[in-house]
């Protein structure tokens, strides 16, 4: 994803502030093998994989902005506490 780096992070602090922006990009580098990955599986070196991609990741963006305080908040909580879904251990 390191071909999205400044578009990204400019639109992720302009919309998100710089702390949830730097959440917001922490995550996408730890699981961008994750978003990447089986695109280029399938599509092999296609030329539209990468946008597509990058659409994906402003795609995310857009929704983690659209979403109220209280829950980018309960979001971050559940981030450093895995047992928060009753069943997981």
């Amino acid at each position: 994803m390191a071909e999205l780096g400044p578009a990204v992070e400019c639109e992720a602090r302009s919309r998100l502030g710089l702390a949830e922006a730097g959440a917001f990009l922490a995550r996408l580098e730890t699981l961008s093998f994750d978003n990447t990955g089986p695109l280029r599986q399938v599509y092999g070196g296609a030329a539209g994989v990468d946008k597509f991609a990058a659409q994906l990741v402003l795609d995310a963006l857009h929704a983690a902005a659209a979403r109220p305080p209280e829950l980018r908040r309960l979001d971050r909580h559940r981030e450093i506490d895995p047992a928060w879904f009753p069943g997981i251990p």
